[in-house]
């Protein structure tokens, strides 16, 4: 596989493969912050509905 390859060959391929990774981590982090953001909002909303519920089942 190595064949004809010279060291600042094999350096820049491993260079751009960190970058690729690095790039790839950055997308996922955001991904997850995203979904993170929805299932905050999400809790938040269903915790609200279920205070109103019980206040509104209790002040009887």
């Amino acid at each position: 596989m190595s064949q004809g390859l010279t060291p600042e060959d094999r350096e820049r391929i491993a260079e751009e493969e960190r970058i690729r990774l690095k790039t790839q981590a950055k997308e996922g982090f955001k991904m997850l912050g995203k979904m993170y953001l929805v299932a905050g909002a999400v809790f938040l909303f269903v915790m609200i509905c279920a205070c109103l519920f019980f206040l509104g089942v209790f002040s009887k």
